[in-house]
């Protein structure tokens, strides 16, 4: 059961301890309620449900309470109390944004994506499709800042013949065999459409069915899209009706687009396929491409392949349709669908982002990248991976990620849901085919969560980053004066954690003349001179926070500082101090 008896029972304000360890602990309990299992038993639960709930509230009132007695009493506390304090409280509504949201939340938007009736009548996995797809999606609403004029979902599932024969006869039984026959005859892969390959190429009792919904639409707003797509599910009766059944694996594969190639529509809208125009032409498999980046050369392969196969369907004017095409070039000339995958990228000029999926590899996420442009990072969670070209796609669903270094030589991941999970679902090797070591080195943890990045009812970023710059500011400033009670003045208070005492004792003894606001070193640095910097600390997306202290270097036998605030960027733009611990 979801709560357990290690489950805290919080009655009020003070059945909490703030102390880190037992409030890591608590925000440990509360992440894992997102995992499969767990979320399952929650989902049908009510009674847990309406506890989790309560708890929420509560932690709600807990936070309100010590928020407006740590403002009262922040002047009074000392530098590094205000520090833990502020750790605490972030910790806190960290933990309440994750039960609020990512697990109460979703049980209510995953419920509102499934019938009614779904959940009662079907076996427990078809909740789990549910779950992927909703969490995927919740991925792309965020990454919409990134581009937005039009957005697609894949979803593949792939199940035994026979199981495949008990689907169908279920649709004739309904009345829905002819709309699967309808939404099947395709040459462009557009929203609502359906394929299915019975049996998959290259076996005998296996079929696979793949679900396509896209959205595009020059004009708009932010969550438009995804609010579309997730209507078009909701009312899939097809999709609905196969969730029912035995499903021996489901891959889901996503795309928010900026349209730098190709026109706004939805033949062009990501993921395309491997479909040729000519439909006498046979394809080898469905597979489902999404990219980030350019193809350089693209009219340069089209020319290729039109002169090798047949002409590009004239709806499709996006660089991406070559990449499946040319994936499937080479497993015509035998090779397997990892070197195909392979040497298809090698094709590609360019800085890019490739992710694919295939019912030639069923289960399996295919990534590559490689340029400085473009980036990939992989979630890694208990049960799970998760995959986004920005951190903040991936830090609703886990916290630990590695993020793909394709700059120079270029990188694929191969991702395997077969396999028990963690680093060793990973297989990895450069462009060239050689083999890329994936150990606990590569994981990184975030420091941002999806609290920091979610719009929370914005209508945009920026509207949201005004809202916050006076909170931003005031918090930059709190405790950082106080009250001399000889002189009645203000006098700058500052944490050796900001300024080391050594460096107090060398601006008050006068050994340091000069300090040099920039992001830059001087072109010539003299005796005495101490260089204060604002770097941006690493953190994709922009999104960062902390102060960070870089080592003393000496010119000139004199001692020489960096200090260096780290600040951030929010997702849409703009300096954005996520967090602040002072």
């Amino acid at each position: 059961m979801p709560l357990s008896d290690d489950w805290p029972r919080l009655s009020g304000p003070e059945s909490i301890s703030l102390e880190k360890e037992e409030l890591n602990h608590l925000w440990e309990l509360v992440r894992a309620l997102k995992q499969e299992q767990e979320f399952t038993a929650l989902f049908s639960d009510p009674e847990q449900i309406q506890a989790l709930s309560r708890t929420a509230d509560t932690l709600s009132e807990i936070i309100t309470r010590f928020q407006d007695g740590f403002t009262r009493t922040k002047p009074t506390l000392p530098p590094r109390t205000v520090e833990k304090l502020s750790v605490c409280l972030e910790t806190l509504k960290d933990i309440h944004w994750c039960l609020k949201q990512e697990v109460l939340g979703n049980v209510t938007t995953i419920a509102d994506l499934m019938p009614p009736n779904l959940f009662k009548t079907s076996p427990l996995e078809s909740l789990s499709i549910f779950q992927r797809i909703n969490a995927v999606l919740n991925s792309i609403d965020r990454l919409e800042v990134r581009g937005r004029d039009s957005a697609g979902i894949s979803v593949l599932f792939t199940l035994s013949s026979s199981e495949f024969n008990r689907f169908k006869n279920y649709l004739n039984e309904s009345g829905l065999s002819g709309l699967l026959k309808q939404r099947t005859n395709h040459s462009v892969l557009a929203n609502n459409c359906i394929n299915v390959n019975n049996p998959v190429f290259g076996t005998q009792d296996q079929v696979s069915i793949s679900f396509v919904y896209k959205y595009a639409a020059e004009i708009g707003a932010l969550g438009d899209n995804i609010a579309f797509i997730r209507t078009q599910i909701r009312n899939d009766l097809i999709l609905m009706a196969l969730t029912g059944f035995h499903l021996d694996t489901q891959s889901v594969s996503a795309h928010t687009r900026w349209a730098s190639v190709g026109d706004i529509t939805d033949a062009n809208c990501h993921p395309v396929d491997n479909t040729p125009a000519d439909k006498e032409i046979e394809t080898t498999g469905t597979i489902h491409v999404c990219l980030n980046g350019d193809i350089d050369n693209y009219l340069e392969l089209k020319t290729e392949y039109e002169a090798l196969y047949d002409k590009i369907h004239p709806r499709i004017n996006t660089d991406t349709k070559l990449i499946p095409l040319q994936i499937q070039h080479y497993l015509k000339q035998g090779a397997v669908i990892e070197e195909a995958f392979r040497s298809a990228v090698n094709d590609f000029d360019g800085s890019h982002a490739i992710s694919m999926h295939t019912d030639l590899a069923p289960g399996k996420l295919f990534l590559a990248q490689k340029g400085s442009g473009q980036a990939i990072f992989v979630g890694i969670g208990p049960d799970h991976y998760i995959a986004a070209s920005e951190l903040y796609g991936v830090v609703e669903q886990t916290s630990e990620y590695i993020k793909l270094n394709g700059e120079e030589s270029g990188q694929i991941v191969i991702l395997d849901q077969k396999n028990p999970g963690g680093l060793q679902g990973i297989h990895s090797f450069s462009y060239s085919g050689d083999i890329i070591d994936i150990s606990s080195r590569n994981i990184r943890v975030s420091q941002i969560t999806a609290r920091d990045i979610d719009r929370q009812g914005f209508a945009h970023y920026f509207l949201k980053e005004i809202n916050e710059a006076p909170v931003s500011v005031e918090q930059t400033l709190e405790n950082k004066f106080e009250k001399n009670p000889d002189t009645g003045l203000l006098e700058l208070r500052i944490p050796e954690s900001v300024m080391p005492q050594t460096l107090q004792t060398d601006l008050l003894t006068g050994q340091l003349k000069k300090s040099i606001l920039s992001d830059k070193a001087p072109p010539v640095w003299q005796p005495g001179d101490a260089r204060i910097c604002s770097t941006p600390i690493w953190e994709t997306g922009g999104m960062t926070s902390g102060r960070k202290i870089f080592g003393a270097v000496r010119l000139l036998h004199e001692r020489q500082r960096h200090i260096c605030h780290g600040h951030g960027q929010h997702p849409g733009g703009g300096h954005q101090p996520v967090r602040h611990h002072h």
